[in-house]
């Protein structure tokens, strides 16, 4: 319930602050600001955040370890920012307008040390399973951080609202985090746990940081191929992919990972099955009315000003839902002294994303979304093989557990939409009770083909165990 509250906590509010930003924002300036988070994240990705999988894993010396993560995480701070500021600064000369707003933008810099001080404090709470105290930060930190944005943007600037918003959610995060005793320990360089700590810290920083290039390299390619409006219009996707895999990271981060980490081999085949199944009820329906009704939805939320980015829209919401499902095996890779496989997963993953922008942004950002879509799915098909040891039959059990279910919800919400049409002219409140509708019927259509898979699931699992899944 908490690890539920707190990703809807992590999507609604920031998806709404966004909608009420795009509707505020040129387009034009909306682009230069993506682009400017887009680096910070790729820069952050790069500052050691894979300690906190390496923390996940430690059952002795747990204090003295803390305190090195946070030395490490401190120090890589100090010298990525300087960084970030000159990446941003060298990025103005292909992109126009960036060195007029540079000032603001580098405001976002900041996001750097308190993010990755965050981690430390965070890790300690995952480890006591504190999913109402993870929950009730994350909506702290988004309602103050949005009050904020909203008051600036409305007597002060829009840009700058937006801004502040992004810099004040994470000082809350921070501090909601660390406030309460034995969370943030005092910085020290222990050499002996850091050696313990750094294959797996390497490790899963690689895997973060690929994880980054896949979320915001793209922009930062699309920006001097497509320029400032093709940008906006590709980071408007970009939203609504990024909110199913942040819904999938709040319940890997707290839900999954925890479990994967403490459970043996016939309860992870349990868990992957059950995480599979609600990752792909939260973020199978939302994806697939999104998807078949694109226009219908960047009209009504965004704006008719926004209607040329409902192609890019539809592709990049069915991609967020193949990279939600991707938690899944990435979950269980990650803490299970399995970061080596997942680092190359990620390595060719980051590779197929930059290759696809680059070789085909400039002639359709549409035809590019799409193709985001299909490379992803077999990244995911490749970790669900990975861990075949341990869940059995894992072709049978994605394609039960995940493409029925979502070709299911598709096929509804088409049939939906072709007996009530909502687009060319349709009122708000037609537009409005079509999408509701949509919703049920992709809730039925998805809830029964995944109540199936889950008794097939059982079925297998009261058979005998292989004697290579007993080893």
């Amino acid at each position: 319930m908490w690890a539920g509250l707190n990703a809807a906590a992590s999507v609604l509010l920031p998806f709404a602050l966004f909608v009420f930003f795009a509707r505020e924002i040129t387009p034009s300036l909306l682009g230069l600001i993506a682009l400017a988070m887009a680096c910070t994240e790729v820069c952050k990705a790069i500052g050691l955040p894979g300690i906190y999988e390496a923390l996940l894993q430690q059952k002795n010396d747990l204090k003295r370890c803390h305190e090195a993560a946070l030395a490490l995480l401190l120090s890589a701070s100090c010298l990525l920012v300087p960084i970030c500021l000159l990446i941003i600064f060298g990025l103005g000369f292909l992109v126009h307008g960036l060195h007029a707003h540079f000032v603001l933008l580098s405001m976002l810099v900041l996001r750097i040390p308190l993010d990755l001080a965050s981690v430390q404090p965070q890790a300690v709470l995952v480890a006591r399973l504190a999913f109402r105290r993870l929950a009730v930060r994350t909506i702290m930190a988004n309602v103050i951080a949005g009050c904020v944005g909203v008051v600036i943007t409305r007597n002060v600037n829009a840009g700058a609202g937006l801004v502040i918003y992004q810099l004040v959610q994470s000082i809350v995060t921070f501090v909601s985090t660390s406030f309460g005793s034995g969370l943030l320990v005092r910085p020290r360089f222990h050499w002996d746990c850091i050696r313990r700590l750094r294959r797996e810290t390497l490790l899963a920083t690689g895997n973060r940081t690929l994880a980054a290039t896949i979320n915001s390299v793209d922009q930062m390619l699309i920006a001097p191929l497509a320029g400032n409006i093709g940008l906006a219009y590709y980071n408007l996707g970009k939203r609504l992919e990024t909110t199913f895999v942040t819904v999938a990271n709040s319940f890997s981060a707290i839900l999954f990972q925890p479990l994967f980490a403490a459970e043996g081999g016939l309860s992870k085949q349990k868990t992957t099955v059950r995480a599979l199944l609600v990752l792909g009820l939260v973020c199978g329906i939302p994806a697939s009315v999104v998807f078949c009704n694109s226009r219908v939805v960047v009209g009504l939320i965004f704006g008719r000003t926004w209607l040329p980015a409902a192609p890019i829209v539809a592709w990049l919401s069915l991609n967020g839902f193949v990279r939600a499902i991707g938690m899944v095996p990435g979950s269980f890779l990650s803490v299970s002294g399995r970061n080596r496989e997942l680092l190359t997963t990620s390595i060719v993953s980051a590779i197929g994303s930059l290759a696809l922008v680059a070789l085909i942004a400039s002639k359709s950002i549409t035809l590019c979304a799409f193709s985001l879509v299909i490379k992803n799915a077999l990244i995911v098909a490749w970790m669900a093989w990975l861990s075949r040891r341990e869940v059995q039959q894992p072709a049978l059990t994605y394609t039960a557990s995940v493409l029925v279910p979502i070709v299911l919800m598709i096929g509804a919400v088409s049939a939906i939409k072709s007996m009530l049409p909502m687009d060319g002219g349709a009122g708000p409140m037609q537009e409005i009770t079509g999408l509701l509708l949509s919703c049920v019927g992709a809730l039925c259509c998805g809830g029964v083909a995944m109540a199936f898979a889950y008794l097939l699931s059982l079925r297998s699992l009261d058979r005998p165990m292989p004697a290579r899944l007993h080893a």
